[in-house]
């Protein structure tokens, strides 16, 4: 991620190394939370699958997720979701009328761009 160092204006490319630390791979400065300012991305762009769950909640996995059925507390009783090892995140079902439990993960792109906060 980009940021600004406040000290000199300077602008690197770091990742959190630890929540005391940010890390500049390309000079392996580090840099402290209060050091530094981060620079939001203009656009994020989330690809993955879109899946439903049973009880109707809608997620899009970052990796081709895989149906499973767990049982619901000793009852007897099964509910169905989706599983993966990557990332997840939960979306408006209603973005996907068509899909329910049953069908299978569809691949997407979702891309949210900021917008300056004046409106223009």
């Amino acid at each position: 991620m980009k940021a600004k160092v406040k000290s000199s204006g300077e602008i690197v490319d770091v990742y959190a190394k630890s929540i005391e630390h940010y890390y500049d791979a390309e000079t392996n400065d580090y840099y402290r939370p209060n050091e530094i300012e981060i620079i939001p991305p203009e656009k994020k762009v989330v690809e993955g699958y879109v899946a439903i769950d049973e009880c109707g909640l809608a997620f899009i996995h970052t990796e081709k997720p895989t149906y499973r059925c767990k049982e619901f507390c000793d009852s007897g009783e099964y509910y169905g979701y989706w599983e993966s090892n990557g990332g997840c995140y939960q979306l408006d079902d209603s973005l996907f009328p068509d899909m329910d439990c049953e069908s299978e993960p569809r691949r997407v792109r979702i891309e949210i761009t900021l917008i300056d906060e004046k409106g223009e």
